[in-house]
């Protein structure tokens, strides 16, 4: 484990662990189907860094394993995705309330922990997130009602 700081917050990280974890398990689209959940793992992929940096730094894989969900769908070309993942970790210090900001980029880290995935390796570390991410699958699909 190493001590970073992470926005606002102090945290024991070990992205290693955290990696290896999402290595072996599966894409995010395997629990859900919906045509969010398939339009949030082909945005995933093409991230921006800064965005990517967030991720990468906790050992998360934004296309496996994870809870995501849309605001309300509005028609407009971005979407306001919000979710957790899990790394594995410790919240050190920092405040339990408060939300960082970084180029669109909102976030938290809790302590409570929702949906951690079976073999998950403790401790576990709650990273949630919100984040506008554009529609990229055919608009066909977006006017589906699934």
């Amino acid at each position: 484990m190493k001590t970073v700081e992470i926005g606002l917050w102090t945290v024991n990280i070990d992205p290693e662990k955290t990696r290896e974890f999402y290595k072996t398990h599966h894409p995010i689209t395997e629990d859900c189907r919906c045509r969010y959940c398939e339009n949030y793992s082909l945005a995933a992929a093409s991230f921006p860094e800064h965005v990517r940096m967030h991720f990468d730094r906790l050992g998360i894989d934004p296309q496996k394993e994870g809870e995501v969900f849309v605001g309300d769908d509005d028609g407009k070309d971005m979407l306001l995705y919000m979710g957790f993942y899990h790394a594995v970790g410790e919240l050190v210090e920092g405040p339990k309330q408060a939300v960082a900001e970084e180029s669109g980029l909102r976030f938290h880290f809790s302590e409570q922990t929702d949906l951690v995935p079976e073999g998950f390796p403790e401790p576990v570390l709650q990273w949630e997130f919100e984040l506008e991410v554009p529609w990229l699958l055919e608009k066909e699909k977006r006017d589906t009602d699934e």
